[in-house]
This record gives structure tokens, sequence and C-alpha cells, in this order.
């Protein structure tokens, strides 16, 4: 296997276009190249193959084309698969991984399968004394630990979404180099499939989330749960909701919790301070309950129900109802 000073960054792919985080972590890949003396090249699926020209615009000068056996069209599962048969070909001195759970997974099963070095949620690095130092996130984000890198293994890290900027800084040239990779062909059996449970899906994986906050109260968390279970979603909060016991610990969203991307994010009497804001930035359709219309959470929302929840969620439930019963 040949081990090279390249920095590796993976490009994520939304069916045959790169994503809004596959560019960033492009971008990044390249800044983190300059800090440690590397090549900054990004690993992509064939699948985008008709946009890899888009990465010079950010400083991309060479690209991995990984393309599997069968088609263009690849699952995360192959994916992965193809990465991990290409690292056994030759290893770059850094992997980049978006800290998301696509990429804390990938950067879990990779470090096994390779000893390699993983590190995760870094916000930011810089040279001190000649050594690269890595600031990464301790206690639930709550505080930055700073890691002077010592080893020369290969390592993994995954980079913090709230650290990734779109930056361009154009290249003329592009390397394109491709990799074809076996993809499995052992049939898989469905034999079973069973719903998770609306309180068990992981808050940072789900598609629908509702988020409470200080304006809901302890007996409001009745109706709010019938709904999480119509939807089968979990649910949420803000910090307020956390020290009232509504939510636990580890369903805070925030800067003192964890950050979403969700599709649709419902917030229920949340005012929206600065460290909710942050946790939220990358949900894509906020949908916000509460009589304060004027609250800074309601500049980014595309709906603004300005009334208070007590009034607003019995009549969705009773909607939510009545469509079951038309379907039943």
């Amino acid at each position: 296997m040949e081990k090279t000073a390249e920095v590796w960054g993976w490009i994520d792919t939304v069916q045959t276009r790169i994503s809004e985080v596959g560019i960033k972590i492009a971008a990044e890949t390249v800044r983190f190249s300059k800090q440690v003396g590397g090549q900054a090249c990004a690993v992509v699926s064939s699948q985008a193959r008709e946009q890899i020209a888009e990465l010079k615009k950010y400083g991309i000068g060479k690209v991995y084309l990984l393309e599997a056996d069968h088609s263009d069209h690849q699952s995360e599962r192959e994916a992965l698969q193809g990465l991990s048969q290409f690292l056994e070909t030759r290893q770059p001195r850094f992997l980049l991984l978006p800290a998301n759970s696509l990429g804390n997974e990938w950067a879990a099963r990779l470090s096994i399968r390779f000893d390699a070095d993983v590190r995760g949620e870094i916000v930011d690095y810089a040279k001190f004394k000649g050594k690269l130092q890595l600031r990464e996130k301790v206690y639930g984000g709550k505080a930055h630990a700073l890691l002077t890198v010592e080893s020369e293994r290969f390592s993994i890290l995954t980079i913090s979404l709230a650290a990734l900027d779109r930056v361009e800084q154009p290249v003329r040239d592009l390397e394109v180099v491709s990799f074809l990779y076996k993809t499995g062909t052992q049939p898989i059996l469905l034999k079973k499939v069973e719903p998770v449970h609306w309180s068990e899906i992981p808050i940072d994986q789900a598609e629908f989330i509702i988020g409470v906050g200080r304006g809901v109260t302890k007996g409001d968390m009745k109706i709010v749960e019938k709904l999480a279970e119509m939807w089968n979603c979990p649910i949420g909060g803000s910090k307020v909701a956390d020290e009232r016991g509504y939510i636990s610990r580890e369903r805070r969203i925030g800067a003192s919790g964890k950050t979403i991307s969700s599709h649709i994010y419902l917030a229920i009497g949340i005012s929206g301070a600065p460290h909710h804001l942050a946790g939220i930035k990358y949900v894509k359709h906020l949908v916000v309950i509460n009589p304060d219309i004027s609250a800074p959470i309601s500049k980014n929302a595309e709906l603004v129900i300005g009334l208070p929840c007590q009034e607003v969620l019995p009549k969705i439930v009773e909607r939510m109802e009545g469509q079951l019963e038309v379907v039943s």
C-alpha cells in the first residue's frame, strides 16, 4: 500500500450533485492542506462526475473518482465500500469527513479497519512551534481542547459543520484519477421491518423534529408527545426545556447541545436565543408556533403561527385524527 502526504476530503453527494457540505469540505481540505504542507485531493463518488469540475473553484486540483463496478448510482454503504477498497491501495496523511451522523460512523468504521488515529468535531487548527494543533469540541461542545498531533500515522478527522465555510480559491487545472471498486454481490434478504419508536430516534438523524421551549408547560407535553407519536418524530428542545425536565440532556438543541439538519423543525414556544439558533442553522424548513411573532426564531421561519401552543396543538391533533379516520 502506497502512503502519501496528501490530504483527502470526502465530497458528499445528493444523487448526482455535490452537496453544500461536500463543497465546504472541499474548501476546508484545501485550507487544511496548506497548514500541513500536503496536496489537497477530493474523493468523490462517480455519480457526481458531471460536477467535479466545479471543485476547481474551491482550490481542488486533484480528484479521486470512485466508480462502482455495476453503475454510477451508489448507496452510502457502497460508497463506504469503495473508499475502503481505495484506502487499501493508497493512504493519505489525513482524511477529512464532515462531523455529521454519516461522517462519524464512517470515521469509526475506517479507523478500526485501518488502525487509524481519529479526532472528532474539529473546529479549527493551526501550526504551533512547527507542530499541528487541533481544536476539538469536548463536553458536548461546552469547551474546546487543544490537541498536538505527534504521530505520523494515517489520521481521520471529522470537521464540525459549524466550522465549515464555502471559500473560493480557484485553480486552473484538475487531475482526475478513477478507481474501480467491486460492490458486494451477496443478496440482502429482508426478513422483518420494525419501526423505530419516536422516542428512540436520534435527534441528529431525524428528518422531522419537534422542539419545545419556554412557552410550553408541563401539561402541554402530553399533547406534544401525542403529535410526536402521530408523526413518529423525536422531541428536542431548548436549554429551558432541558432544565425543566421536558427533554433529556442529549436532546437539547443548540450550541450547548446537538446541531440538527432535519428537513422540518417545528419549534413550539421557543423564542430563539443565539445558542439555540446555532443548533438549527442547517434545518431546511423551519415552522414556528409562538404568540410573539417578533421573536428571533421567527426571522428565518417559513411559517409562523402567532398563537399560544395551547390553542394550536389541539387543533392539529384534531385534524390529524380526522385524517387517520378517513384513511382507516
